[in-house]
């Protein structure tokens, strides 16, 4: 992963802009996603979101409040908003 950091944001800094990843993962070993999150901390231009975490803690909150059913709080439903934010991720503005 290191490899493909440096090959994608080396020299980026020049772009004049702050670069933000989603991160989603099926990834079940928390100390490997936390040193994939971290390798941006070699990128002053780079950010890292676990959009997993966060999405996760959404729902949560949405089900808990009665803002979502409380069934959607599953991973089915998870996958699918991250499907959203990847398919809006595409969008240039």
């Amino acid at each position: 992963m290191r490899e493909n950091f440096e090959c994608s944001f080396n020299g980026t800094n020049n772009l004049g802009y702050n670069l933000t990843l989603l991160f989603t993962s099926d990834e079940k070993d928390m100390d490997y996603r936390k040193s994939v999150i971290e390798l941006a901390d070699d990128y002053n231009h780079v950010a890292i979101m676990d959009a997993d975490k966060t999405v996760k803690t959404v729902i949560r909150e949405a089900t808990s409040n009665g803002v979502l059913d409380k069934h959607l709080d599953n991973n089915y439903f998870v996958f699918e908003v991250e499907s959203i934010l990847r398919d809006w991720s595409q969008v240039t503005l």
